[in-house]
């Protein structure tokens, strides 16, 4: 299997309280530098040189790309940090894994011993000033950078034109954004990829992370809470309160142990597991915990901040202030994802409850409005619901699968005793479902009107857990000045003025849109990302408001 290595495009590297880092991230085959296919999931992590671990961010990939951002708070002390990221399958090779210096400088907070030094000025600051963008050869075999000027006024339009050098296609990221007046360790660009870093996988002996192919993987154990070495028969069903997620259910190893592989479109939250085999009572389920990366390997940048700074220190984190207080008029959106229909149509039955006469119990309501489903008791005396399947066949005594809110009911008298005024709508499948090791002879897929069942799951039915968030993709708010009046009063003091993590450009010619904002100064524009041949591009210019 390839080796894959990660670039990651930042907007900055030095950040105050009230600004976002942001970033777009590019999961590569280190041997041809096309996008890889290989991992589905990539995390991200901000650590402290001091502080430990602010952030980890799980990214659902497509075709390799992912992107966020964070939102530096006040509760973040000052110092260096630095952001990773790698996938699970890059971390069974030595020192592979994306870095990139981070400061952070917050004036909020009393205690800079972490970046103050009094005896060192901003010259004597081993790292270029503005962003370190001038020193470096503008890249322009692929595109070309052309601007409708170079000077700009406030709340000016600014239009870039991008022109493609050639034939070919690929997927980039966009930042513009005003230099830096302090001092800031330099961005990674794209052109330094690959790293040149030596990797060779780890010895034998050491921990073995399997690539993560169709989405987050989930590992954990099931044990006897009398005895944790009697051998345990059964396998686990995970359930998450979804309308487009049914069920999995995974075998367990003779020692419990169990792996559970999520859907990649699933962006995390709260599930409930649950224990399917003898002696249920006295089972316990753990979820291993994600092992961060860890800041052991880390070389943190050298860096420190001056008394002489303080003018511009206090300027930027008024404008910050500024600008935060006016956020409900800029706001960015989530992007949302399109449902999917799990159940084919032609199988199910839908009964919308509302459209029937009510009755008080799920039991009158099967008898009166479910045609094919109805509710028996086994030789034990337990009551469970059984499908009717296509053709008239019977159930032949086994129970459904039954799902409320997405949540899987084991125990179907719990189903039967719910108040039928909380259910919304039954959904009736009508065919075998085959799930892991596991068959049902049709389903019974309950949806409440509060979608609220995992809130009153019973502890013998199973046991709530927490699994990894995905990162929502954002659309990112433009400011525009087109067909205002003059007169506008809110405060613009964007030192962000564009950024879009996604561009893919197709036409030979293209021409982005973005206004200027309050802010006085020399800003850049950045084009980071990699041609879908593997080639990578990183280009750079600037422009004066004034």
């Amino acid at each position: 299997m390839p080796r894959e290595d990660i670039h990651v495009h930042l907007n900055s590297t030095v950040f105050f309280p009230g600004e976002y880092l942001l970033y777009s991230l590019y999961t590569l085959n280190a041997q041809t530098g096309k996008a890889s296919t290989l991992s589905k999931v990539a995390y991200v992590e901000l650590i402290g040189e001091k502080q430990g671990q602010v952030f980890h961010h799980r990214l659902n990939l497509e075709q390799g790309k992912g992107s966020s951002d964070y939102f530096v708070t006040t509760n973040i002390p000052s110092g260096k940090y630095k952001l990773v990221a790698y996938t699970n399958w890059m971390r069974n090779f030595k020192d592979n894994f994306f870095e990139g210096d981070v400061i952070i400088i917050n004036p909020y907070q009393s205690d800079q011993r972490n970046l103050l030094n009094q005896n060192k000025k901003v010259s004597d600051i081993a790292i270029p000033m503005k962003g370190n963008a001038k020193n470096e050869a503008i890249d322009n075999r692929f595109f070309e950078f052309s601007l409708n000027k170079r000077h700009f006024r406030k709340r000016d339009q600014v239009l870039l034109n991008l022109s493609k050098n050639g034939n070919f296609n690929g997927t980039f990221s966009l930042s513009v954004r005003k230099l830096s007046e302090l001092p800031s360790p330099e961005r990674k660009s794209a052109a330094v990829f690959p790293s040149g870093k030596t990797t060779s996988p780890k010895n034998v002996d050491e921990e073995f992370f399997l690539p993560e192919l169709r989405g987050p993987i989930l590992s954990g154990k099931a044990e006897h809470t009398d005895s944790k070495d009697t051998k345990i028969q059964g396998n686990i069903i995970f359930s998450i309160p979804s309308d487009d997620y049914l069920a999995q259910i995974v075998n367990l190893r003779q020692d419990g142990k169990f792996l559970l592989n999520l859907d990649g479109k699933n962006r995390g939250g709260e599930a409930v597991i649950s224990f399917n085999g003898n002696d249920k009572e006295q089972i316990e389920i753990h979820i291993d915990e994600f092992k961060s990366l860890g800041r052991k390997e880390l070389v943190f940048a050298d860096y420190t901040i001056s008394p002489e700074m303080e003018e511009i220190i206090i300027k930027r984190s008024l404008y910050n202030q500024i600008e935060n207080a006016y956020f409900s008029a800029k706001p960015d959106t989530l992007v949302t994802e399109a449902a999917r229909d799990i159940l084919p149509a032609e199988l199910v039955e839908i009964y919308h409850l509302d459209e029937f006469t009510r009755f008080e119990t799920v039991s009158e309501t099967v008898v009166e409005i479910i045609k094919s489903a109805w509710t028996t008791r086994t030789s034990e005396g337990h009551s469970i619901i059984e499908v009717r399947g296509f053709e008239n066949t019977l159930g032949m005594g086994q129970q459904a699968l039954v799902v409320i809110d997405g949540i899987v009911e084991q125990d179907h008298e719990n189903f039967i005793r719910m108040d039928a005024e909380e259910i919304k709508n039954i959904k009736i499948v009508r065919d075998m479902l085959f799930i892991g090791p596991e068959n049902f002879p049709g389903a019974v897929v309950v949806e409440t009107h509060e979608g609220d069942y995992i809130d009153r799951i019973s502890t013998a039915s199973g046991e709530r857990v927490k699994i990894p968030t995905a990162q929502i993709p954002k659309k990112y708010f433009r400011q525009t000045y087109e067909n205002q009046s003059e007169g506008n009063t809110i405060p613009d003091y964007r030192f962000q003025l564009f950024w879009n993590p996604d561009i893919t450009i197709q036409d030979e010619k293209t021409v982005l849109e973005f206004f200027t904002s309050d802010v006085e100064g020399e800003f850049e524009i950045v084009l980071e990302g990699f041609t879908n041949d593997g080639q990578a591009v990183s280009l750079k210019e600037q422009f004066i408001v004034e």
